[in-house]
């Protein structure tokens, strides 16, 4: 994951397979590998999902934006489940988002508006 976030966004939306196989990459974390995400420092999980309002941005093609926009319901579906939660998992995550309160609302608002 480190490998891939030091490719920068411009550049990565530039190699269409790359770009795929990344945001697959995000996609399967975000839906099945939160232990491993939340585990991360926080600039990390903030670049992960900085990357996703880029992909959402500045996607060319469809299946990176459907992509971007199933790793974003994963990730919301994940902070639901475990709002009223006192896990480690839960905690950890609530540590990572409190460093940057803007990111969630932010990356919601930018998919309402892509679907519209």
């Amino acid at each position: 994951v480190h490998m891939a976030l030091a490719i920068p966004g411009d550049q990565l939306m530039a190699f269409p397979k790359v770009a795929t196989s990344y945001y697959a990459l995000i996609e399967a974390l975000l839906g099945q590998g939160m232990e491993v995400v939340c585990g991360f420092e926080t600039w990390v999980v903030v670049e992960v999902l900085g990357s996703l309002q880029k992909g959402l941005a500045n996607a060319l093609q469809h299946k990176i934006l459907i992509q971007c926009a199933k790793a974003i319901d994963f990730f919301g579906s994940f902070l639901f489940r475990q709002q009223h939660r006192n896990t480690p998992l839960a905690e950890r995550m609530r540590q990572h988002l409190v460093q940057v309160p803007t990111l969630v609302p932010e990356l919601i608002s930018l998919l309402i508006r892509q679907l519209l």
